[in-house]
């Protein structure tokens, strides 16, 4: 026999080299003395190991004691394990690469989930589209809907407003040149309204030229899109606010100016006042003591009881300068006015 080795020896003697397979120079030892003990008593197998050419055989041997005419004789039968330790080995390595795979899919899955992002692949010949888990949950469908009615399911979630939008999106990316991201409506099928973002990324071709696959992804921005839109109204509001806050600050500045201008104001007419009452002061004590000269003979009597009234007069506005450079609040009372017109006739 050859790897698959059959091989006959007395029992009562070593297995002679001759009786292996050509290629083998001997077995190992401990391994086949006990096979054989063991095949004294009955049919027994075991696994035992073929050094061959510096490497090791396994291989799995059925040894049994057989009756024959010209007396007895242990006939060994082997299989060679070495393809089948080879396939074991493939068989744990694929088994470790599947579940590796499944892994980082499970990964990818909770990475689109939390991002909010579905991916889909698109086969062209076959006209075929496989939606990842997260697109189908952006879209609102099922797996077995989505595969029961692909292009028309897909043509009727998009709003009708953008449909336009998305196709040339599509056509861009079934063709050469760039193609952009865009961001459009869609309706789920419970009539809720989700903005999302897509983009198609690049064209595969097979041999001939001919396009063959097309992937691309698509992410649900409606929280995005709300935030941003309130942060827009906040930003509006703040700089509302910040115009009308503004415009009390220049109006309390100008207040402030005209304060500033009146103070200065009052400064100047009380200094000015307080020499104009020294003037009046003298023209009311020179037109007293002329009144006293003059007695009731004098024709110009009446002049200077005019000039007195005046200058009298004249201290009344001085007072009312010096209270208004002085800030201070006047007394408000009620006052006659014919007499003040009276006296403004006479001059």
């Amino acid at each position: 026999a050859s790897k698959s080795a059959n091989a006959c020896g007395c029992a009562t003697t070593p297995l002679p080299s001759s009786c292996l397979p050509p290629a083998t120079t001997m077995w190992t030892r401990s391994s086949a003395s006990l096979l054989l003990a063991k095949a004294r008593a009955g049919p027994s197998e075991a696994r035992i190991v073929l050094e061959s050419g510096g490497a090791s055989i396994p291989v799995h041997a059925w040894a049994n004691l057989l009756d024959r005419p010209d007396g007895a004789t242990i006939c060994l039968v082997g299989v060679d394990l070495s393809q089948l330790e080879t396939s074991k080995e493939m068989i744990q390595h694929l088994q470790e690469q599947r579940q590796v795979l499944a892994e980082s899919e499970a990964a990818l899955r909770k990475a689109q989930e939390l991002a909010h992002i579905g991916s889909w692949t698109w086969e062209i010949p076959k006209n075929r589209v496989y939606p990842s888990d997260e697109m189908l949950r952006i879209l609102g469908v099922d797996r077995e809907e989505f595969a029961r009615a692909v292009p028309e399911l897909v043509e009727g979630l998009i709003h009708p407003g953008d449909r336009e939008q998305v196709r040339a999106l599509v056509l861009a990316g079934a063709g050469p040149g760039p193609r952009p991201p865009t961001e459009f409506r869609i309706v789920r099928p419970d009539g809720s309204l989700r903005m999302v973002w897509a983009e198609v990324g690049e064209l595969r071709q097979d041999s001939g030229g001919n396009p063959e696959i097309i992937s691309g992804v698509i992410q649900d921005i409606t929280d995005r899109k709300a935030a941003e839109e309130i942060l827009r109204r906040s930003a509006e509001e703040l700089e509302e606010l910040v115009r009308q806050r503004t415009a009390e600050i220049k109006k309390k500045d100008d207040l402030i100016r005209r304060t500033q201008k009146i103070e200065a104001l009052g400064t100047l007419a009380g200094g000015i006042a307080h020499d104009f009452n020294n003037v009046l002061a003298t023209i009311m004590v020179n037109a007293e003591l002329t009144l006293l000269e003059a007695g009731n003979s004098e024709p110009g009597k009446g002049h200077l009881s005019l000039l007195l009234q005046a200058a009298r007069r004249g201290q009344e506005l001085v007072k009312q300068i010096i209270t208004f450079s002085r800030q201070r609040e006047q007394e408000r009372k009620p006052l006659r006015v014919s007499p003040v017109v009276k006296d403004s006739l006479k001059f």
